[in-house]
């Protein structure tokens, strides 16, 4: 909503002491900190189990540092073999699982593995298979390093500009890869009710009857319009009312719109160029994926049945007309013009006597 995650900020700022003892910053704290707890192989590699509440709260923040660093290694005294990055953009455990888990310590530095290399006591165990192949790469790699001399020097892989506080911060509380155009509804002009409806069913997560068989629901789980499994693409998109309503606002705004379900619908977004355009389609979305729920709804709880499906149109544009003023005022002349278009396309229908069947397909 906006609001800064406190502990998470509190975790990045103690990030930058951690960073700023790898990278070897000078100053009296961090002198009294090197002195005092031995830090000889950098805060990365140090033991930071023991010692005071403010050390321990550095070692539990150091996974963080570790994650967005990489290293330019000299010697290589200073630097994980397995756990930083120092040879492309993944550390080697990761490139090299099954190498990893037979090693006999995994906490040795880079030089420190040279050595074990050498003396042929790297692993637990014999290698065999696919291991032979893997272990060829990584001589490669340890090899480039085997002559190395100078300093290790730790950079930042988040922030070309180098370490911040904010960059680690985002670090922390990154949840995941953001879908781009379903976050739209979020800014669509319908009440904050059916943004939360209309989120949550892109997501497969409203309450329809597969989903609530999978929640040990012992209800039946059939659509309630048409007797098929009742799932959140069936109930939105593809049962005959939901047909029938996505038929009529396909062919008056002529969408590019063939196949109906909820991706081929955020592919049909994420084509357009235009961001109003966008905003625009999610927010008919919300109408009518709002539309199809109070009507189904009023069947099961209320035993209202509808019969003419010219009134669940006109219960659609009834909706899109009173949220228009939610609308931003920037968005408003072309919305107003694309609702004017489904009332002139539902006039044209009456007046022709046309029928709105629910078998129709686009």
């Amino acid at each position: 909503m906006g609001f800064m995650d406190i502990r998470a900020m509190n975790q990045a700022l103690l990030c930058k002491w951690v960073y700023n003892i790898e990278q070897g910053r000078e100053g009296t704290c961090y002198s009294i900190l090197r002195n005092k707890y031995n830090v000889s192989r950098g805060a990365l590699q140090a033991d930071m189990t023991k010692g005071s509440y403010f050390w321990k709260g550095l070692n539990k923040v150091k996974k963080w540092v570790r994650m967005g660093c990489g290293y330019e290694v000299g010697m290589g005294s200073n630097v994980s073999l397995w756990h930083d990055v120092w040879e492309g953009d993944t550390p080697l455990k990761t490139l090299f699982p099954d190498l990893y888990d037979c090693c006999q310590d995994k906490n040795l530095t880079i030089v420190e593995a040279v050595q074990r290399v050498q003396n042929n006591t790297l692993f637990n165990r014999s290698l065999r298979g696919g291991d032979v192949q893997d272990w060829d790469s990584l001589l490669d790699i340890i090899g480039k390093v085997e002559q190395g001399v100078g300093v290790d020097r730790i950079r930042w892989l988040l922030d070309k500009k180098g370490f911040s506080s904010s960059s680690i911060y985002n670090l922390i509380v990154f949840r995941g890869v953001k879908d781009i155009d379903s976050m739209i509804i979020w800014k669509c002009g319908v009440p904050l009710k059916v943004k939360i409806f209309s989120w949550l069913m892109l997501k497969g997560r409203i309450q329809v009857g597969d989903q609530l068989r999978h929640m040990n629901w012992g209800g039946d789980p059939t659509c309630k319009l048409c007797g098929c499994i009742e799932t959140v693409d069936h109930l939105i998109f593809e049962c005959g009312l939901a047909r029938m309503l996505w038929v009529f606002v396909i062919e008056s705004l002529e969408w590019d719109l063939h196949v109906l379900n909820r991706i081929s619908f955020i592919d049909m977004v994420g084509r357009l160029r235009d961001n109003k355009k966008k905003s625009i389609t999610m927010q008919v979305l919300g109408a009518i994926a709002w539309t199809i729920w109070l009507t189904r709804n009023e069947f099961i709880f209320q035993n209202k049945i509808c019969t003419d499906a010219v009134q669940v149109v006109h219960k659609l544009i009834a909706f899109l007309t009173q949220w228009l003023r939610l609308v931003p005022a920037r968005l408003k002349e072309e919305t107003s013009r694309c609702f004017d278009l489904l009332r002139a396309r539902l006039l044209q229908l009456v007046h022709q006597d046309a029928p709105l069947t629910p078998s129709a397909h686009p």
